[in-house]
């Protein structure tokens, strides 16, 4: 997988390695948010280190079959190459803020997969209600207690 700055595409694109995080994923069969189940790459802790605006370029290989992975002796056979959409990456200063989790992230959560999500405000407001009650007054004191001692 590389990270391709999309100004240097006139000749060849200059591949920088400013990719970092997990840069290879297993398909697993997944259900979309509307139940059509698919095979889905997720890739869920990759971050770029240079600002700019850039592309991933993703490749799909064939490792081998049951067991008879490649041993080097054979060139690995790329199956097909496709390149995300254009993204912006900002420095710490001009970030604006994180996206709330798409509903597709919450649907492959609940399917089992880890994906770091924001809360779900939802989640959020119900438990803030719930909390609100003698016993967890009470019990929230006691922790503050606990740590104090």
């Amino acid at each position: 997988m590389l990270v391709v700055h999309p100004s240097s595409m006139p000749g060849s694109p200059q591949c920088v390695d400013n990719l970092v995080g997990e840069k290879t994923a297993h398909g697993k069969r997944l259900c979309d948010t509307q139940g059509v189940e698919d095979i889905w790459f997720i890739f869920r802790d990759l971050s770029v280190r240079a600002e700019g605006i850039f592309y991933i370029k993703f490749t799909l290989t064939y490792l081998g079959w049951q067991g008879n992975l490649n041993t080097g002796e054979f060139p690995i056979k790329m199956l097909e190459t496709v390149c995300s959409n254009p993204f912006t990456v900002y420095t710490a200063k001009r970030f604006p803020g994180m996206i709330e989790t798409t509903r597709l992230a919450y649907c492959f959560v609940q399917q089992g997969n880890k994906i770091p999500t924001r809360r779900d405000p939802t989640k959020r407001l119900f438990n803030e209600v719930n909390d609100d009650t003698e016993d967890t007054r009470k019990s929230k004191k006691r922790k503050v207690l606990n740590k104090s001692l």
